[in-house]
């Protein structure tokens, strides 16, 4: 038997990535303007983003829910150079465990506070779904 110690060639790879079950779901309500959660019926924890399993107690996921109000800013970050600066945040709601990354949008980094109250708003664009984050 002969060992094989590298590899000099190439190997195509043919694969595609899905956002699975609970991700598809999430992707199609967002698209249209709707934030939804998963919510596990036994302990009643929600997760954002959704998951299909509990992550305590490790049962099955079947329950949606629609997440309305403010969040809070819980990070933030400054990305970019020069005059292309650009800055993101995670906003993460009460009760919901998880949050949402998007864009943030009418405040310089100096204005930014921990635990803010923060507006999300959903667009479709030719670019794809962008999600703001009002401070």
């Amino acid at each position: 038997m002969t060992n094989i110690d590298h590899w000099s060639s190439s190997i195509d790879l043919d694969y595609r990535y899905t956002a699975g079950v609970a991700g598809e779901t999430f992707l199609r309500k967002i698209a249209k303007g709707r934030i939804m959660a998963s919510r596990c019926s036994y302990c009643r924890l929600t997760y954002l983003p959704p998951r299909l399993y509990c992550e305590k107690c490790l049962r099955k996921i079947d329950t949606w829910v629609q997440v309305r109000g403010k969040g809070e800013l819980y990070s933030y970050t400054m990305t970019g150079r020069g005059k292309k600066k650009s800055l993101y945040g995670l906003v993460k709601f009460a009760g919901i465990e998880g949050g949402l990354v998007g864009r943030i949008v009418g405040s310089d980094l100096a204005d930014l506070k921990f635990g803010m109250p923060v507006r999300v708003d959903l667009k479709n664009s030719e670019k794809g779904l962008l999600v703001y984050l009002h401070v």
